[in-house]
């Protein structure tokens, strides 16, 4: 069975194959089970992505696991980091309708999440431009300016250091860009699938490292995401 989807500007062409064998009345459970599911957006095109969905959460446990994380704490030195984290949650919320998921991810929908504008901590240094970035890009642009970027970027590189062989944690995504929010709104849409809303430290670090590509992330643990929106 091909699978064919189009953008309504003729754009963004998405396709591929699923062998069903001898059981086609096993058709609908065999895709959204084992293979891409396609969501459409309102700019109509169309995207591809291998999200095994675990269950539904609501907003208030998200809230609650991000708070044990990156408290909102005015003495902290992360006060202003975490509480406009916390607002692109809210806002993310609000995009979706409350509505979110708990899901493991694949390799490939990992190293496809989308970063909105990034500038490095208590600088004006970009590292993600307001068109956004994905992380596979993300990744190869670090590791061929690593030292460089360390060095005129020591707060954020310390960021990115914590997580070095840290154990998995869920990161926060969202299905679709938030709107009407500053800079960082102005992310290209059709970059990916998948956007980040917390968690960027930590997934360049671990993709840094090596532990997204596939086969050995085929061997070893799984990274969840809290996701909002539909699925």
């Amino acid at each position: 069975m091909m699978i064919l989807a189009r953008s309504s500007n003729g754009r963004t062409t998405v396709s591929g194959t699923v062998y069903l064998g001898s059981s086609p009345s096993l058709a609908a459970d065999t895709i959204c089970t084992y293979f891409s599911r396609w969501i459409q957006f309102e700019s109509q095109v169309w995207y591809s992505y291998k999200v095994k969905k675990l269950k539904k959460i609501s907003y208030e446990e998200v809230v609650s696991f991000f708070e044990k994380e990156h408290p909102i704490d005015e003495t902290s030195v992360h006060f202003a980091g975490n509480y406009w984290a916390m607002k692109h949650l809210e806002w993310a919320n609000d995009v979706a309708k409350g509505v979110w998921s708990l899901c493991e991810l694949d390799s490939d929908d990992i190293f496809g999440i989308v970063f909105s504008r990034h500038t490095a901590e208590d600088s004006e240094n970009i590292l993600v431009d307001e068109e956004g970035m994905t992380l596979r890009n993300a990744v190869a642009y670090l590791k061929s300016h690593e030292r460089e970027y360390a060095e005129q970027n020591p707060d954020c590189w310390s960021k990115i250091m914590y997580w070095q062989d840290k154990p998995f944690t869920p990161v926060l995504l969202s299905t679709k860009p938030t709107p009407n929010k500053g800079s960082r709104s102005n992310v290209n849409s059709e970059l990916g699938s998948l956007f980040h809303q917390d968690g960027l430290h930590r997934l360049i670090r671990w993709g840094l490292d090596g532990r997204f590509e596939e086969e050995a992330y085929s061997k070893g643990e799984k990274l969840t995401a809290f996701i909002s929106g539909q699925l």
